[in-house]
């Protein structure tokens, strides 16, 4: 099974706040918001604004904003953003395998992660909604 960790969760629901808002929210409002812990709220927007999907701004009225609009960011930016490494087995996240001499695997499961990159990258933040 597919695991996204934890912190990637909890990017999506930061995420799918600040697209909802469309205003500039301070740290302390998001994790109030969200329910996610100050600490790991702030780690998750140096981790986004490194990977340019969110901008803050200084000042007594800063705060955390998307860097773009939420049609332009897809779940595949996000996941890249926050996961070490992303693929769907071992070998598609190039991490050593001891059957990797004998497994003829590699490309099925390379072209396999490379479908599924590209669902990822047509979910777009703009479409998910809150239920």
């Amino acid at each position: 099974m597919l695991r996204l960790n934890r912190l990637t969760d909890y990017a999506c629901a930061l995420m799918q706040h600040l697209a909802r808002k469309q205003e500039i929210q301070k740290a302390s409002e998001i994790a109030r918001v969200t329910q996610i812990n100050l600490p790991t709220i702030n780690k998750l927007l140096k981790q986004l604004a490194k990977a340019g999907l969110v901008q803050s701004q200084q000042g007594v009225n800063g705060g955390y904003a998307l860097a773009r609009p939420a049609t332009q960011i897809t779940l595949l930016d996000i996941i890249n953003a926050t996961e070490e490494s992303f693929g769907i087995t071992r070998c598609t996240r190039n991490e050593a395998c001891e059957r990797q001499t004998v497994c003829d695997m590699k490309k099925n499961w390379n072209q396999t992660n490379q479908i599924f990159s590209k669902m990822l990258k047509n979910i777009r933040l703009v479409d998910w909604e809150r239920h």
